[in-house]
C-alpha cells in the first residue's frame, strides 16, 4: 500500500519497465502494469474507508511510496514491521498480530 502518483516519475519507470529488467521471477507484463495502478492524490483523499498501512522498517517501498501517503493522508496509522524488507514482513508475528488488531477494530470485537 503506498502512493504511486498518476504522471509521477515511477508510473513512467513501472510503464517502461524493458523486458528482462525486473529483478522479480514474474512475466515481463507484470511489471510493467504496476503503472495502471496510479492514482492522483485527489482520488486517495477521497476515500473514507479505515485504512491502515503495515510496512517493514526496512522496505524500500517505503520511502518510495508510504512516505509520500503518509503526507496525503496523515490520518491513515503506519505501523513498521521490525527488522524486515518488502517479502518478509508478512512472515513476521508483528505483521500478523497488526492485521489482526486492526481487522478485529473494524469488525466491533
Amino acid at each position: 500500500m503506498g502512493l504511486l502518483r498518476e504522471g509521477g516519475a515511477l508510473q513512467g519507470i513501472w510503464e517502461n519497465m524493458p523486458e528482462g529488467k525486473s529483478r522479480v521471477k514474474a512475466p515481463p507484463g507484470c511489471a510493467r502494469s504496476l503503472g495502471a495502478l496510479a492514482v492522483t492524490e485527489e482520488v486517495v483523499k477521497a476515500i473514507r474507508v479505515p485504512e491502515e498501512i503495515i510496512v517493514g522498517d526496512r522496505d524500500p517501498v517505503r520511502r518510495m511510496y508510504v512516505e509520500p501517503l503518509e503526507k496525503v493522508r496523515p490520518d491513515w496509522p503506519v505501523k513498521l514491521v521490525p527488522d524486515t524488507g518488502h517479502l518478509n514482513c508478512i512472515f513476521k508475528r508483528e505483521f500478523r498480530e497488526d492485521l489482526k488488531k486492526w481487522l478485529d477494530q473494524q469488525a466491533g470485537k
